[in-house]
């Protein structure tokens, strides 16, 4: 208990930077254009791009001693549109961490008005260092708010953490793979059902 304590305090520190820095980019991004856009529909929506999953579980399988994915290999996850918004920056790194490599990508994407942040943290056999990034996967909760909700849910084995606030107009998708792969989705302007067509 006193472990997850010091994980949600540290999760508590990276969520607060993360969305002021977020919140800024978001702001000079979407400047001058207020205007919501128009629902998009379940038709629509089946038609969308989404993430080349298969690249990472596939690579996943084949490694033997659990080290991260190549930021290459990462970068073919992130296909150049999604939920038909462009792909209008990139950015991977990998670094050595005591005896374990841990690969970051981060991706952004923009069009009429919404906007995208991706990223995907690939934590090799690091277990622990992934529980600090998001210590949400350690229980199950539900959180309601007159603006909005934070749940965890698990589906297809895999650890959901859902976030949405009808102030701000932003949606939260984390979602852990093989319990070592996490994918973090924020989009402006963008429903949950939409994030979730880029993890079907």
């Amino acid at each position: 208990m006193k472990y997850l304590k010091i994980f949600i305090l540290l999760y508590t520190c990276i969520q607060l930077s993360s969305c002021s820095s977020k919140n800024d980019a978001t702001q000079k991004m979407a400047e001058g254009s207020t205007a919501m856009p128009a629902q998009t529909s379940k038709a629509e929506l089946a038609g969308n791009g989404a993430l080349n999953k298969s690249v990472f579980l596939k690579a996943i399988t084949s490694l033997k001693s659990g080290e991260a994915l190549d930021t290459i290999q990462m970068k073919n996850i992130l296909t150049p549109k999604l939920m038909d918004l462009d792909r209008t920056s990139f950015s991977g790194r990998k670094v050595k961490q005591k005896d374990n490599m841990v690969s970051t990508t981060e991706a952004s994407y923009k069009t009429n008005g919404k906007l995208l942040y991706i990223t995907i943290t690939d934590a090799g056999k690091d277990s622990i260092y992934l529980l600090t990034l998001a210590p949400w996967s350690a229980m199950q909760f539900e959180n309601m708010r007159n603006d909005g909700f934070e749940k965890s849910i698990i589906q297809d084995g895999n650890k959901i953490d859902e976030k949405y606030n009808s102030a701000s107009h932003t949606a939260n998708l984390s979602v852990i793979y093989n319990g070592r792969i996490l994918v973090d989705l924020m989009g402006t302007n963008c429903s949950l059902e939409e994030l979730y067509t880029i993890i079907k």
